[in-house]
């Protein structure tokens, strides 16, 4: 049996129908492709593109795409001119319409040496409003033989107009265990570090969050030893959320988290996802952890805070997350959840 996608690991129905739709020529004109960071968005776009050019998509003897030709190569090294990606400007927080309008002038002109011309836009969410009306225009009549990809990570502010124009494909999370399974399968690094260092192997796994690609990111030492710093930075502050620790010891370990808003919010996240187990454990006996390595390290740390304080600590939390996607100050903000943390 042909083999579809190989470097994608599981999705296997969206992989067959797509890569049908591929080889009967009815791949709809635009697709939008939903998953967090890390589930291999970008890597799916870059295998469908290669897919509708590769040069023995005809050989059945071959895999789609086929990884080994002119075309299949050159796309994936981001050398082959008709497949455009485009992402945010350095330092923009958005996508604006001058970018798309560009994007879309290019759309109408004529192939230079494939079938089809692909365009690709990472992070699809972050499109103005008028951005994304600017888009509309072309996803309503789109031109011949040209395949827009649009990659989110949520398409809550993905205008209804935009998703009724796209075919929608959720890239799958998985269980640590499959994730274990293929980074077994695939990484020297992986099963080494799994046989030496299994707690953190283990915690790896966790803090991949079902995603492929971050899992891999995560085996690179490097990765490996920022997210383990991030994970005792979150530490630090649960063991601070007692109600009788002083409230400079939680000022100061709410206090080393990261100044840069993206990186700032990127750890309130991590730690709204073990204020989440601490919740769970407070409430039932089974449940899988998305932060703590074990259900019993959730139920320790746990143990001497009240539910009722938690729920509120997660609110405050989600909250200060909220105010710095406007932009808060990261110092204020920081400070004024430390103080509401200490009063809750």
């Amino acid at each position: 049996m042909r083999t579809y996608f190989p470097t994608i690991f599981g999705n296997d129905f969206h992989k067959n129908r797509i890569a049908e739709a591929v080889l009967e020529e009815r791949l709809p004109h635009a697709l939008l492709i939903d998953g967090p960071k890390g589930s291999g968005k970008m890597t799916l776009a870059t295998e469908i593109a290669s897919a509708l050019n590769c040069e023995n998509r005809a050989d059945v003897t071959r895999p789609l795409p086929c990884g080994r030709c002119n075309a299949c190569r050159r796309i994936h090294e981001g050398g082959f001119t008709d497949v455009k990606i485009l992402r945010r400007a350095d330092g923009k927080a958005t996508i604006g319409v001058s970018q798309i309008k560009d994007f879309r002038a290019d759309m109408y002109l004529s192939a230079t040496e494939s079938g089809y011309k692909v365009y690709i836009i990472d992070e699809a969410e972050k499109m103005t409003t008028e951005a994304q009306n600017a888009l509309l225009i072309v996803l309503e009549e789109p031109p011949k033989n040209v395949v827009i990809m649009l990659l989110a990570s949520g398409t809550d502010s993905i205008l209804t107009t935009i998703k009724s124009r796209t075919q929608y494909v959720a890239m799958s999370r998985f269980t640590t265990e499959e994730l274990s399974s293929h980074l077994n399968e695939v990484s020297s690094e992986a099963r080494s570090l799994s046989f030496r260092d299994p707690e953190a192997y283990k915690a790896l796994l966790i803090s991949a969050d079902g995603r492929i690609g971050k899992a891999m990111e995560l085996l690179n030492p490097r990765a490996r030893e920022e997210n383990e710093q991030t994970r005792a930075e979150i530490m630090a502050i649960i063991k601070a959320l007692g109600k009788k620790t002083p409230y400079t010891e939680l000022y100061a370990a709410i206090g080393s988290l990261p100044q840069k808003r993206a990186e700032f919010s990127a750890s309130l996240e991590i730690l709204i996802s073990a204020l989440g187990d601490l919740i769970s454990a407070k409430k039932t006996e089974s449940f899988s952890p998305v932060f703590f390595t074990e259900p019993s390290s959730a139920r320790d740390m746990a143990r001497d805070i009240p539910l009722q304080r938690l729920i509120k600590i997660y609110d405050i939390v989600m909250h200060t997350c909220r105010e710095c996607e406007k932009n808060a100050n990261v110092t204020l903000a920081a400070a004024n959840m430390a103080s509401s943390i200490k009063m809750a």
